[in-house]
């Protein structure tokens, strides 16, 4: 009886001669051959330092400690003696861009920068000048450390001239380079200042090409994080004229950058605050604040808070006028503690300004933040689990909404037996806060029904009612066709109309 394997080869080859057999024999191994050939070439061409076990860069603590920098010795060689074509493919299969600074600096000592740098004319065919200038963006990444300062002095040169060039690739890639360049402390900053790119920089912020603009905008973002000479070389170029349509561009990363770069900018002094200011910043600032992305609002805040932090009373106030409180008091809600506590930063800040320029201005700004549902909003914040989140609403209340320790409380009927008895304490409190607000709050009374009432209690039972009612009246309500007529707001469809001859009140906000 024949085994169960020899019935299941008999089955197999069934209707098959011995030709047919070879030739899938054949057909299969040379399938197999071709599989394993594939796979070996796709396995080089994912070689990563990071991933791969076996690479001579990778292992510097290995039993061959000679074998990385051996390796990349061999690459200065090739980059001095073999074709520039062979060098760069070498440069990727070892995958330089994503080793870090420490196989970046082995290239560089390597010796290979130079030799590069040869490279690089104007007889460079463009697909030969991208892989270049590739090549240069990644010997410039990584800032843990940063490349040695004597190779970025060597390599900036070589970049001022790509930046002028027409090709995109190239552009995008000598920006990306510019920007590692310019990350970092203010002596790398001014590195890249001295080599006279900025100007370039500048102007391919409006290009509109995306893959270009990014990089660039990265660049003079790490540009403007320096001192107030080097973001000043930014703006002398004017800079600030691109970023409304940066602002409100429609790719979120690009708002996000560009409200950064505006947040080291107001972090600057007066006249760069003033700049901003000048440019019509302000309005698209304040959209990106109110409805942008979270990552963008972010950014927005940082830019308000730096803003009101190093900005004169006249500037802070400009902020608020263009309506800074209300999208301030919306973003409170956020999980954030850091940025909720640049947002408390902001309100005091502008607290701050507001008691320079008298307690009316204060009073203004507590009925706007309470409008906008922001005191709500900071009592909640002293429930906070961060502590500096707790103290700095708590602040907050106690100095602006507590309502103890000012002149305004004396305004606040006293409450009796009877009744309340507005005492003459409290109308001289409102005097001393300027004839305005008195007037306001009669019409506001006024408004509310309340004059009405106050004239029904005349007739009241009680003594005492009836006098305090009749002094309210006789004092602030007894005159025809006196200026406290014009204060009534005129009813329009939209709401109360507040004319010039109401008090001469500002309605705008602060005026100077």
């Amino acid at each position: 009886m024949p085994s169960q394997e020899n019935r299941l080869k008999s089955f197999k080859n069934k209707g098959r001669d011995s030709s047919e057999l070879r030739r899938r024999r054949n057909e299969t191994n040379v399938e197999l051959r071709k599989a394993k050939k594939d796979e070996s070439l796709l396995k080089r061409r994912n070689v990563t330092i990071t991933e791969d076990a076996t690479s001579p860069l990778k292992d510097s603590n290995s039993q061959h400690k000679n074998v990385a920098e051996q390796a990349v010795w061999a690459l200065g060689n090739i980059a001095g003696k073999s074709t520039a074509a062979h060098y760069l493919r070498m440069m990727q299969g070892f995958g330089i861009k994503r080793d870090g600074s420490e196989f970046r600096d082995y290239v560089i000592r390597s010796g290979v920068v130079q030799p590069l740098l040869a490279l690089i004319n104007p007889g460079t065919a463009v697909a030969f000048l991208r892989n270049l200038t590739w090549t240069l963006s990644n010997l410039c990444r990584n800032k843990n450390p940063p490349p040695p300062a004597d190779t970025v002095q060597m390599i900036l040169p070589c970049l001022a001239t790509l930046i002028n060039h027409d090709d995109r690739e190239v552009l995008a890639d000598t920006c990306w380079a510019i920007s590692y360049l310019s990350d970092g402390d203010n002596s790398r900053i001014q590195l890249v200042v001295d080599a006279g790119v900025v100007s370039r920089l500048v102007l391919l912020l409006g290009c509109g090409e995306l893959s270009v603009q990014t990089p660039c905008l990265r660049a003079v973002g790490n540009i403007v994080t320096g001192n107030d000479i080097q973001t000043q070389a930014v703006l002398d170029q004017g800079a600030l004229a691109c970023f409304p349509a940066l602002l409100r561009h429609h790719k979120n990363n690009i708002q996000k950058e560009s409200a950064w770069t505006i947040s080291n900018i107001t972090a600057g002094n007066t006249i760069q605050i003033q700049a901003v200011i000048d440019a019509g910043l302000v309005p698209p600032l304040l959209e990106v604040l109110h409805k942008g992305d979270y990552k963008s609002q972010k950014e927005a805040v940082w830019a308000i808070t730096n803003f009101t932090s190093g900005g004169s009373v006249e500037q802070i106030c400009q902020l608020v006028n263009a309506g800074v409180i209300k999208p301030l008091c919306d973003m409170l809600v956020v999980r954030e503690s850091k940025i909720v506590l640049v947002i408390l930063d902001a309100i005091g800040n502008i607290f701050t300004a507001a008691e320079k320029l008298g307690q009316q201005h204060v009073e203004q700004i507590c009925v706007w933040i309470e409008e906008f549902g922001g005191i709500e909003k900071i009592e909640t914040l002293q429930n906070h689990e961060n502590e500096s989140v707790y103290q700095s609403a708590l602040q907050l209340i106690e100095k602006y909404f507590s309502g103890e320790g000012d002149e305004v409380e004396n305004l606040a009927p006293e409450s009796t037996a009877e009744g309340y008895n507005f005492t003459q304490s409290a109308a001289e409190a409102a005097e001393k806060l300027g004839q305005q607000h008195v007037e306001q709050i009669c019409v506001w009374i006024e408004e509310f029904g309340g004059i009405e009432k106050i004239e029904t209690l005349q007739n009241h039972e009680n003594e005492s009612v009836y006098q305090s009612a009749l002094q309210l009246i006789e004092k602030y309500f007894s005159g025809e066709g006196d200026e406290v007529e014009n204060l009534a707001p005129e009813s329009t469809a939209e709401g109360y109309n507040f004319t010039q001859s109401a008090a001469e009140v500002p309605q705008g906000g602060f005026s100077f």
